[in-house]
């Protein structure tokens, strides 16, 4: 869901000059709107350009979570919390109505 509508949530989580200045090629900062796992669990991704990228701990499987990189100190937090939470729950809802296999989903 977050992929899905990053185009409409980026205008509210960069929304100054300097922030957007700062999403382009040679900073590191994200470029285009994807997301990295990483090669295997043991060696995360080390990309700075990635939009989304997914935090692992071998040893504790409940500490998955992922990082979202646009965000910068000008971002209003509750407003971005908020349309983080609704584009996730509206993927959640997708995943769960579409009929998909888990693997069809993470392909």
């Amino acid at each position: 869901g977050l992929l899905k509508h990053y185009e409409a949530i980026n205008p509210f989580i960069s929304s100054t000059t300097d922030s957007l200045n700062r999403l382009k090629p040679g900073f590191e900062a994200p470029v285009c709107i994807v997301t990295s796992l990483g090669t295997d669990p043991s060696e995360p991704s080390r990309n700075r350009t990635i939009l989304c990228g997914l935090i692992r701990d071998i040893d504790n499987p409940m500490a998955t979570r992922y990082e979202l990189r646009s965000p910068n100190p000008y971002t209003n937090t509750y407003t971005a919390l908020a349309l983080i939470f609704i584009s996730a729950f509206d993927g959640m809802k997708y995943a769960i109505t579409s009929g998909k296999t888990q693997a069809q989903l993470e392909a």
